[in-house]
Formats: structure tokens, sequence, C-alpha cells
């Protein structure tokens, strides 16, 4: 008899394979090799879980296939008659299942009751409201104006009435509680602060000697979007105790400082010569020393033309052997 209902079952199917673990799917990989009752295998039961590894797209470790559930209109709440069960979730699928309606990303769970013949809220009511007072919802974000209270029913209000009245803005949409506050000197979020821990603050590093320069060494510093006292948008001052020490003061030569904060003291005297045939080289019986970081015109720094009259002779010229000149300066004629 079970031979019989075997091949019975076998001919109307084309495949039949045990179910091993009683979960309901049987392995039927010689059936289908893309069946998604291969994602686990027929070796454990199904098991409906909502844990953290499985909520990410990364394959799940323990292999617990899951029930997931479409989620068409991205809102985060799923679909509970449209599943797949596998290990890893697939693109726009979630683990919840509460979507009333997976067609309108205004419809889950929680949401705002709107005058719009909807079940909003998906919690079995139309446009329901017990004291049948509403609120206008002008910038259509879902958050109702408290200033303006409407005692209506829905019918014949559109969408432009909602159960809530905790906006502080029926103007601007991006403007509503739970909104990301910016630099915009708005109470975005509704919380009645201006400009709070927004999303888009200058990082303001502490200027203790007040020259315009933050610490390189970042030991202070603040999220805001105006500038505080004694703080600046750089950290680039390499001595924050010394107002005359920053990347825009003037290097002092022979006091062993860095002034400029370029990585060296440049402790000594420049010594400049001067330069008359101008090949770059300078005139050693004709030198100055500056306490400058440049050479005045027509000084250059050095002192190692031999002929400051004729630019063809200096220390990296051509010496040619046919001559009687010292090109290079070597002390040699040829």
């Amino acid at each position: 008899m079970r031979a019989i209902i075997f091949f019975v079952l076998f001919g109307l199917f084309g495949c039949f394979v045990p179910d091993k673990d009683g979960d309901g799917i049987s392995n039927d990989a010689d059936c289908d090799p893309n069946s998604i009752a291969n994602a686990c295998g027929d070796t454990a039961p199904l098991v409906d879980t909502a844990e953290p590894v499985d909520t990410a797209p990364p394959v799940d470790t323990d292999c617990e296939s899951v029930t997931w559930y479409r989620d068409g209109d991205g809102d985060g709440y799923g679909n509970p008659a449209v599943t797949t069960e596998v290990c890893a979730r697939p693109d726009g699928y979630v683990v919840d299942d509460t979507d009333c309606n997976d067609a309108d990303v205004t419809s889950f769970p929680g949401a705002s009751e709107r005058c719009d013949g909807a079940d909003n809220d998906c919690d079995g009511e139309v446009d329901e409201n017990g004291s049948e007072t509403w609120y206008s919802d002008m910038d259509r974000d879902g958050f109702g104006n408290p200033n303006h209270p409407v005692n209506t029913v829905c019918e014949g209000y559109e969408d432009w009435l909602v159960a809530d009245n905790t906006d502080c803005n029926d103007v601007v949409a991006e403007t509503h509680p739970g909104a990301a506050e910016t630099c915009d000197g708005i109470d975005n979020d509704c919380d009645g602060e201006v400009d709070e821990e927004a999303v888009d603050a200058t990082l303001w590093i502490v200027d203790a000697d007040r020259d315009g320069y933050g610490d390189a060494e970042l030991s202070e510093f603040v999220l805001s979007c105006t500038q505080p006292e004694g703080y600046a948008a750089n950290a680039q001052d390499c001595d924050d105790a010394n107002d005359t020490v920053n990347p825009g003061a003037a290097e002092t030569y022979g006091d062993g400082i860095d002034q400029n904060c370029d990585g060296s003291d440049e402790s000594g005297e420049l010594v400049c010569c001067v330069d008359e045939d101008g090949d770059t080289y300078g005139n050693p019986e004709d030198c100055q020393v500056s306490h400058d970081a440049e050479c005045p015109d027509g000084y250059v720094p050095g002192d190692g033309d031999c002929n400051d009259a004729n630019a063809t002779v200096h220390p990296d010229a051509y010496d040619s052997p046919y001559d009687t000149n010292d090109a290079d300066c070597d002390g040699y004629e040829d």
C-alpha cells in the first residue's frame, strides 16, 4: 500500500523526498537544487527566530532558517502574507510581520492616524479618533499642529488632519519630533532647544593662547554650530601656551625656537651674499647676515661664486679642459 502511495505521489509531483526532521519541509535537493529548503538542509527543524545575527545580510552562523516577511513599502514593517524561510535576510524582507498595508509607507503599527480612509496605525480601525479632535498637518510630515485642533469627523478632509499634536513647526516637513537637529537656528526635533547636538556641527579645538590656531595635540575640543570663546577650527598650533608660536608666525633665526611650527627651529643666522650676475651664487666678498627667513633682493644664500661678473662661472658650471678658466670655482684652471 505504501509503495502504491509513493508511486502515485511521485507521478503527480515528479519527485518525493521524506521530511526527516518533521518540520513540514523536505530537503528536496534531488528535485530542485535551488529550493529554499536547501538553505539549511533537512537535519534540524526550521526555527522562526529573530536573533541579532539573523536580522542582517551576513549568513546565519548557526543555520537556523528564519521566516522573513516582505517589506514592499520600505517602512520597516513586514507583510504577514508574503514570507520566505532562509538563513540570511533577503533584500526587501524583515523579521517584523505587523504591517497592515505593505503598499503604503504611512501605514504601520504606531503611525499617526490620518484622515485618509486608511488604517494608518494598523489597529483595525479607519480614521478613528475617540474625541473626534484632529490637528492640522499642513506640511504632511505626520505630526499635527497643537494650536490648530479640529473637532470633526474625517469625511471630506483627506489627509491634512492627523491625531498627533506634537509638531512645533507645521510649515517645514523636516521639523518634527525625532527629526535630525542641524545648524540652522531652528528647533528641528521640537525638544525646545536650538542647534543642540547638530549632525553638521563643527569640531572646535581649544586655543589657549588665543592666536587663532588650535592645540595640535587635540587636548580639548567641542562640537558646536558656533565658535566658542577660546576655540579654533584647526589643530595646527605646536605650542598653545605661546601666542608668538603658530603656523602664521615669522621665524626668528638664531633663537632655537620653531616659531612657525614647521618642525624645525631653523637656528643660526642666514648668510646672504650679493649676486650681480644672476647665477644664484653669491659673491663671498659682499655678504651680510639676515635674521629673516629670506635674503634681501639682489642677495642669495651662500658665498660660492668666484666670479660674480660672469654667470657662466660658478661651483656647478662645466670647466672645459681646453682653456685656462676656472669655470667651476674649484681653484684649478683646467
